[in-house]
């Protein structure tokens, strides 16, 4: 019986430092040093745990083994993953509670068919068996190379309570299974159970906190991407006139003698033709817009020209106070002329595709209205867009995104359609 028990328990014990080490890896993301030595150690001491534990009672000396097992353990841990040692602690208490855990479920399964689901021998099997599962499952994660490995992906403090969910549902199990009596078991069960629960509670309501949160970083790393992207061609078309400018320049003296040779021997209809081709050539592709806002102007350029490509035509009127943060200019005209192109884009070609922008400010209020045409009349409902799915993963996400600019101004937005037009307004505080 003692050497069977030892036998079963250093094989779980070599699962045990296998699966934390790996657990460690696949938490952190990050790889240390692989040895042999300390996981040989570690193997060692369990196995003469579990012989000193089952052959003589000599309690002492099972604290001492078991603390110096423990002990090795978080050596390997923290050397396979090379990490500092909350992380350390930590991953190797999460291993151990999960391990628990799933042990005591197991145990309470087995409970439903044997009775003697206690003695040591079933013991020493579920363990080995509950080794060999958590090493399959993270061996298949792993393999999975899912995204989501780094230990920084969720605040620290959910890890916290997942770990004290795992230790007290571990416990509520633990208590159902061991204790006898059954007054202390209701009650260690009903504090467990109430504990549990309220760890869960903060996990979920933290974890939605957390999602909403990463929901809004990224948005706004959306629309600081649309910022840059915009600003990025805005420069890039700058620097095409500087260089068209800079030949120009290096060609005028040969131009202005070609154009005098022409006078001088009377070609005066040659002359004319020669100054209208040099015009043409050395007029700047694309629009220039007047707005008053530096990003405002670049965004119409890029959506004049985007809406060039699709047959549409870009109108432009007013001015826009170049004190609003560019982010929140990016926000409502790059969302809202990309709904407006996208709605033109879906038009046949025999419709007018006018997109018109009307700006004025006005008292330290910032007026917009931008109006294009539909394919069909768009169902408004509470100032917001009923569409078909499709659309609304596109269409509804830009204008939520202004909504949520427009009322950061304690602003007025306003959506309506009526004869197959669209119409946005909005009227910004601005200080």
């Amino acid at each position: 019986m003692i050497y069977f028990l030892t036998v079963m328990h250093t094989a779980a014990a070599f699962f045990t430092v296998y699966n934390s080490c790996r657990f460690a890896e696949f938490v952190t993301d990050r790889r240390g040093k692989r040895g042999y030595i300390l996981p040989a150690v570690y193997i060692i001491l369990s196995a003469a745990y579990i012989f000193i534990h089952t052959a003589a009672e000599k309690p002492w000396l099972d604290i001492f083994l078991l603390a110096a097992t423990y002990i090795c353990l978080f050596l390997c841990v923290k050397r396979a993953s090379d990490s500092g040692i909350f992380r350390t602690v930590y991953v190797v208490l999460m291993y151990l509670s999960a391990d628990s855990l799933l042990l005591s479920l197991e145990e309470c399964a087995v409970s439903i068919f044997r009775e003697d689901y206690s003695s040591p021998y079933i013991k020493s099997v579920i363990s080995l068996i509950n080794g060999v599962l958590l090493f399959l499952a993270i061996h298949r994660i792993d393999r999975e190379q899912n995204p989501f490995r780094r230990f920084d992906v969720i605040p620290r403090h959910i890890y916290i309570l997942i770990l004290l969910a795992l230790f007290f549902s571990g416990g509520l199990i633990e208590s159902l299974l061991t204790i006898t009596n059954i007054r202390v078991q209701v009650t260690l069960s009903r504090a467990f159970t109430v504990i549990s629960i309220v760890l869960l509670i903060f996990i979920i309501d933290s974890l939605v906190f957390y999602c909403i949160s990463k929901v809004y970083l990224e948005n706004v790393s959306s629309m600081l991407e649309k910022q840059v992207n915009v600003q990025v061609d805005y420069y890039k078309k700058a620097d095409k006139l500087n260089n068209e400018l800079r030949n120009f320049r290096h060609d005028y003296k040969n131009h202005l003698l070609c154009i005098q040779g022409l006078l001088d021997g009377g070609e005066y209809d040659e002359a004319k033709d020669y100054i209208s081709s040099i015009t043409l050539r050395q007029t700047a592709s694309g629009r220039e817009f007047s707005s008053g806002n530096t990003i405002v102007n670049a965004i119409l350029a890029d959506k004049a020209e985007a809406a060039e490509s699709i047959g549409a035509e870009l109108r432009f009127q007013g001015i826009v106070y170049e004190g609003i943060p560019a982010v929140d200019v990016c926000t409502i005209f790059a969302n809202a002329l990309d709904n407006a192109l996208e709605a033109c884009a879906k038009l046949t070609d025999g419709d007018p595709k006018i997109i018109s922008v009307k700006c004025s400010y006005v008292k330290h209020i910032q007026f917009i209205n931008i109006t294009n045409p539909t394919a069909e009349n768009v169902t408004i409902v509470n100032n917001s867009v009923q569409t078909s799915k499709e659309d609304k993963n596109s269409h509804g996400i830009g204008l939520y995104n202004i909504r949520r600019t427009v009322e950061k101004y304690d602003g007025e937005f306003d959506i309506s359609c009526e004869g197959g037009m669209f119409m946005l307004d909005v009227g910004i505080k601005v200080n």
